[in-house]
């Protein structure tokens, strides 16, 4: 690892400080997990925290993730994983795929550059949205589940620990079973 590539992932565990680490249980990470009403628009979102998922100390391509459902009165619309990058580069990244092979749809969500005048330096900040069909959240939730994504100038995997997608998918059920206290 180079001395910039190691300042840029120092800087970026520095930027992200409001993240915590990804929950160790699915008991722990349930337990953040919020649902939220919409009367104005007759829609509910249920979402985790975001949370920083990483592969161990020498991670060369730690992100943020989070999951989201979102329901259209009772029915499900979308299930998303946000994934946000700060990078000292953009990746353009455009595609994802899971480790079994299967390409995920690809939302471009936001770009931004920051400039740090204590450290003099700029980030770039990539966020995408990875739909997921539940089925497949339905598996990532047998085991921690890497994902790859590709972009022109960069690509890294990471991975979405099954404590998350487990706790995420009990969420799912009460709110769909009308059980959730």
């Amino acid at each position: 690892m180079t001395k910039t590539n190691l300042l840029i992932t120092l800087t970026f565990l520095f930027l992200i400080g409001c993240a915590s680490t990804t929950p160790k249980s699915s008991s722990e990470a349930l337990s953040e997990i919020t649902v939220v009403n919409d009367k104005f628009d007759n829609s509910t979102t249920i979402e985790t925290p975001l949370y920083l998922s990483r592969k161990g100390f020498t991670d060369t391509f730690p992100v943020s993730l989070k999951l989201k459902a979102y329901y259209q009165g009772n029915e499900r619309q979308f299930i998303q994983l946000y994934v946000s990058m700060v990078r000292g580069d953009w990746g353009f990244y455009e595609r994802a795929n899971g480790e079994d092979g299967k390409n995920l749809e690809l939302l471009k969500i936001t770009k931004d550059v920051d400039y740090k005048s204590s450290i003099s330096m700029v980030t770039v900040q990539e966020d995408v949205g990875l739909m997921l069909p539940f089925e497949y959240l339905q598996k990532m939730g047998n085991k921690d589940f890497s994902i790859k994504l590709y972009g022109k100038k960069d690509s890294g995997d990471f991975v979405v620990p099954s404590s998350l997608t487990k706790a995420f998918l009990q969420k799912m059920e009460c709110f769909e079973n009308k059980t959730c206290t």
